[in-house]
């Protein structure tokens, strides 16, 4: 028999993201937490915003023009 249990997971803190883009970026958003991220484009057209709380089922929407 098998007993399946859910444990409530851990939000994580202060998550810094980078990933390459090959277009404009309008906008970078968490879509269940509910705000607009602040973003910077780097060299190499590198986006790089912070997700300052993760939870389960997040979302993040990067808009581009």
């Amino acid at each position: 028999m098998f007993l399946f249990h859910f444990f409530e997971p851990l939000p994580i803190f202060d998550i810094s993201v980078r990933l390459k883009v090959g277009g404009r970026v309008a906008g970078v958003k968490a879509l269940c937490g509910g705000i607009v991220l602040d973003y910077s484009i780097g060299g190499r057209n590198e986006l790089s915003f912070a997700l300052p709380k993760l939870e389960l089922f997040e979302t993040i929407v990067v808009e581009f023009d």
